[in-house]
Order: structure tokens, then C-alpha cells, then sequence
């Protein structure tokens, strides 16, 4: 349509100026055509918007699978599956600290059917900490709905010569550099909580980076690495069965499923950084689509099936609107940039 608007301008001046009056009724004939195709497009999306989905939903996962954040998606998926009557399958894309999954749907196609579930960590952290990406994780991404909250909890391998907080803080004084955690990727949240935990207690411990907290455990188990920081959801089992210790959770309050594990707060008073999961889209996705799959998440988050699931799990789910998740993110980003600056201090 643009070029046959510039072809007609084209052609008016090689036949030189309409007659007197005749100006005013070509621009109100343009202004008409382009107000029409505005709400032809307006229309449009929201009738694409009621016939969404019509085939099955990719959400892709930026770590590898077997992590909490994998569970999570995996639970948010089975109840859109069910409330959609679509396939939404999970996809698993690990690596650069959650980026490669977040990279590729910025650039898929804007259309609904290729999500993000990402955490704090490609959302917020890589923003000081991976300067170069292909993509801007800020302005190709747009915030769809905040699905939960929880808090990291510390675990240590259960023959660690330490059995809580304090002592494990004076076991790596007196051996700086010996000690080490796994984290999951550079940049990621993961390593910024280690690198916090590093600078807050005065301590050497060596931060070792993962493909995902999936790929921790086993060295963890094994006493490869002597701590780990991940989300309570995926390590509740481990500590209730005594296969880990757990030291401390990262949140300002305990967690209500797991009240005996206290909070790095309660010695370090600057330390409150839970673990959160956010549901984003490729940043020209229609704002009905947006909308709609927000609500779809926000139903899924009240549902007593997922609601049982994630608390049970220590998690709290939450379905927020997009204009709520995008607050909390600035907030977010605001927060971790204060901590990038105090880690290089």
C-alpha cells in the first residue's frame, strides 16, 4: 500500500497540481485509507487473537532439563495443554547462561507460538554481565506474565566437614581457594548470589560455571564441588532425605516449606534474592496475543492442581499481568545492577 501512496504522489506532480479544493479531498482520502488499514490490522489481531492457539505452543527453556526451572515449565505446560486444548511442548535450550534459549525467541516469528520461560538470570543478570549478546535481552523481549517466586537455597555435600552456616564461613577462611560452588553459566544469577555470598562473608571460594543446575547435582553428590545455590522446588526432596545439607535460603523470610533453613538475611542483612520465573514473548508479538496467553498463565497459576504443585515444592505462584511483570523486572534490574557494582568492588 506505501508504494502505491508514493506512486500517486508520483504521478500528481508529473501532471502537475489538481485543481483548487481538490488537495484537501486526496488528503482526507489517505487519511481514511491509512485509518482503515489501522483498524483492518486492529481487527485482525484480535480475531487472530480468538482463534489462538490453533497449533501446538513451543516454550522454550533456556537450561538444560532436570532443574527446577525445567519443572516449572513442565507444570505450566501440562495445565495450558489442558486449558488450550493445544500441545504446549517444553524445549530444552542450554548454555551462555541462559541466553542461546532466550537469543532464539527473540528472533522467532511474533506470532504466539514461541514462548520463553526464563529466570532472573537471562532476564536480569546478563544484562552487566554479557555486554555482547546477538540479541538485547531488554528490547527483543516483551513481558508476558511473573508465573512464580522462590527462594535459592544453599546445599552443601552431606560430608562436608561443616553442618551449618557458620561453620561452613569458617571452614573456607581457613582454607581459601579450596572450596568451591557450581553455578549455572557466567552471568547468570546463580553465580552473581556466589559471587555476593563471596564478597559478604570475606571469603575465597571458587565459583565453577555448568550448563545448568541440572548438571551440579552430580558433582555435588560426589564432593567435586562443595556447595551449589538452586531453587528450594528442586532441592526439597534431597534435603528432607538427607542427601545434601542445606545452609541457608537466599529470600528475606524462610520458607514456609522448609522453616528450619534460615536466611542468609539473618547474618548478612543486604542479602534478599529469590529466584523468579517469568513467561516472555518475541518483543513485536501482538498485544491481544499478549494478553491473552498473560490470562491463560494467570488462570494456570490459580488452578488448585498447580497451585498444591508449587507450594508443595516451596514455590509461590503468582500470574501476573504483563504490565506487573515488566515493573518487577525494572526493579529487578535496578537491584542487580547494585550488586554487579558491590561484587566488583
Amino acid at each position: 500500500m506505501a508504494i502505491k501512496f508514493v506512486s500517486l504522489g508520483r504521478r500528481i506532480k508529473q501532471i502537475g497540481a489538481p485543481p483548487t479544493g481538490a488537495i484537501p479531498v486526496t488528503r482526507r482520502v489517505l487519511t481514511l485509507m491509512v485509518a482503515g488499514i489501522v483498524l483492518t490490522g486492529g481487527l485482525f489481531c484480535q480475531a487472530e487473537a480468538q482463534d489462538y492457539p490453533s497449533r501446538r505452543i513451543e516454550l522454550i527453556v533456556p537450561v538444560a532439563a532436570g532443574g527446577g526451572l525445567d519443572l516449572h515449565a513442565r507444570i505450566l505446560a501440562d495445565q495450558l495443554s489442558s486449558q488450550l486444548n493445544q500441545t504446549v511442548v517444553v524445549i530444552n535450550r542450554p548454555g551462555a547462561a541462559g541466553t542461546l534459549g532466550a537469543a532464539h525467541v527473540a528472533k522467532a516469528k511474533p506470532d504466539g507460538y514461541t514462548i520463553l520461560l526464563q529466570s532472573v538470570s537471562s532476564a536480569v543478570a546478563v544484562v552487566y554481565t554479557m555486554p555482547n549478546l546477538s540479541f538485547d535481552p531488554i528490547k527483543d523481549l516483551a513481558p508476558v506474565s511473573l508465573m512464580a517466586r522462590f527462594p535459592l537455597v544453599m546445599t552443601a555435600n552431606k560430608d562436608l566437614p561443616a553442618n551449618n552456616l557458620a561453620e561452613f564461613i569458617e571452614l573456607l577462611k581457613k582454607n581459601p581457594g579450596k572450596y568451591s560452588y557450581g553455578h549455572s553459566g557466567v552471568g547468570s544469577q546463580l553465580e552473581l548470589v556466589g559471587e555476593f555470598f563471596r564478597t559478604q562473608t570475606g571469603t575465597d571460594i571458587v565459583g565453577i560455571p555448568y550448563q545448568g543446575t541440572g548438571l551440579i547435582l552430580p558433582d555435588l553428590l560426589a564432593g567435586r564441588v562443595a556447595i551449589m545455590f538452586n531453587g528450594l522446588p528442586a532441592e526439597i526432596d534431597r534435603i528432607k532425605n538427607g542427601e545434601v545439607k542445606a545452609f541457608a535460603v537466599t529470600s528475606a523470610e524462610r520458607s514456609s516449606a522448609a522453616p528450619e533453613i534460615p536466611t542468609l538475611k539473618e547474618t548478612f542483612p543486604e542479602f534478599d534474592m529469590p529466584f523468579w520465573i517469568g513467561i516472555y514473548a518475541p518483543a513485536a508479538t501482538p498485544k491481544p496475543l499478549v494478553d491473552k496467553l498473560s490470562s491463560e498463565i494467570a488462570k494456570a497459576m490459580r488452578s488448585e492442581t498447580v497451585k498444591k504443585r508449587l507450594s508443595d515444592m516451596g514455590s509461590e505462584p503468582i500470574g501476573s499481568t504483563p504490565d506487573e511483570l515488566n515493573a518487577y523486572w525494572q526493579e529487578q534490574l535496578k537491584l542487580y545492577g547494585n550488586v554487579v557494582a558491590a561484587t566488583k568492588k
